[in-house]
């Protein structure tokens, strides 16, 4: 029985290869090659395929009759057959969970917008009172006269008179599709009151009583 080392260096010869040359076509030592030829050890996988290539020889020649290669080879194509079989299920299942990810994502950002709807936000806006004036209209923040509107079915209906503001308020609130006066409210600076009277998805306009000056009030 022919061992793999031995068919190395009878192939080798039949090159005219020395065993440095064969060596340093490898990028080993030449006592890699001196083992393998003696029978000392084998080498690795990667390099018999080098190998063959390099000695103009097949895989089959090379492995003749050498149990110990053989059985290494064999046990080889199984490891890569089971990874196969194991890459055929686990690209599915990332897949699977990839689409999963996506769409739980689409379903936080569609369910975070229908909560957003359902959640009245806190509304600011201001009102400039001129010199030799005593009233104003409501101002968006663009400075836009503004329309309080109320979309969220969880709003306080409240107002509040930010704490900065310079002096007490008096608010006037008309429905403006009729020009109903809904109430009158006066707060003070950092005080905040409620008009139970407000509807959603009623639009008021909002007029503001009080000496000059800038003055911040926010709806939720």
């Amino acid at each position: 029985m022919v061992a793999i080392g031995e068919r190395i260096k009878t192939f080798r010869k039949e090159k005219n290869l020395t065993q440095a040359d064969l060596a340093a076509q490898l990028n080993v030592s030449r006592s890699s090659v001196s083992n393998w030829e003696i029978g000392r050890n084998y080498p690795d996988l990667d390099l018999i395929l080098t190998l063959s290539d390099i000695l103009d020889v097949s895989l089959d020649q090379l492995l003749r009759e050498d149990p110990v290669m053989v059985e290494e080879v064999s046990h080889e194509q199984k490891k890569n057959v089971s990874r196969k079989r194991w890459l055929r299920i686990l690209i599915p299942l990332v897949l699977i969970l990839s689409l999963f990810s996506v769409a739980s994502g689409y379903g936080i950002y569609t369910n975070t917008h229908y909560l957003d709807g359902l959640i009245a936000k806190e509304q600011h806006f201001v009102a400039v009172v001129k010199d030799g004036e005593k009233d104003a209209l409501l101002q968006d923040t663009q400075g836009k006269t503004a329309v309080v509107t109320f979309t969220g079915f969880h709003f306080k209906k409240e107002i509040v008179s930010d704490v900065s503001n310079p002096q007490t308020v008096t608010l006037k609130i008309f429905q403006q599709d009729i020009q109903k006066e809904i109430a009158t409210v006066t707060l003070q600076p950092g005080q905040a009151t409620t008009i139970t009277k407000l509807e959603r998805h009623v639009k008021y306009r909002v007029e503001i009583w009080a000496e000059p000056g800038t003055y911040n009030l926010s709806f939720n």
